[in-house]
């Protein structure tokens, strides 16, 4: 018989021992941002918590790291992400007499910049995919071509 795990609400699975791979992913999240502060200080000329999502790019790819575990810990990044841009919102508040006398140049940047990014790294996805397709196919060329042919 086997018994149905209660769901949140956002349909993630819950279970007892989730905190404890919660934390664990915590503790990988910061040790991949200390050390990626640390090689910034170090002087790497990029940002520390940029380093850090590279590290931790690198460790999901070779393994070192499960998803799984991570994404246990990002569960609560993504349910509570609006407490993140309170920051933010309260920074552009400071600046709201700026923002009135720059309204245009602020509103055409917002309005055009999303969709050129957008237009833009679509076009370079697409020709990395034309790319590794068309090497695929290169690739399957050669090895029929030198696949010994069967005698009749």
């Amino acid at each position: 018989m086997s018994e149905e795990k209660p769901t949140g609400k956002d349909g993630v699975t819950v279970s007892r021992g989730d905190w404890k791979t919660a934390l664990r992913g915590w503790i990988i999240l910061l040790i991949c941002y200390g050390v990626g502060v640390l090689l910034q200080h170090a002087g790497v000329p990029l940002p520390g918590n940029l380093i850090g999502l590279m590290l931790l790019t690198l460790c999901l790819l070779r393994g070192w790291v499960t998803f799984a575990v991570m994404e246990q810990a990002c569960q609560f990044l993504l349910r509570h992400m609006l407490f993140f841009f309170i920051p933010i919102i309260v920074g552009v508040a400071q600046y709201a007499g700026l923002l009135q006398e720059q309204a245009i140049p602020v509103t055409v940047a917002m309005l055009t910049g999303p969709p050129l990014i957008m237009l833009i790294t679509g076009k370079i996805v697409q020709k990395a995919h034309d790319r590794i397709a068309a090497r695929d196919t290169r690739d399957k060329t050669i090895k029929t071509s030198f696949e010994p042919k069967e005698e009749k």
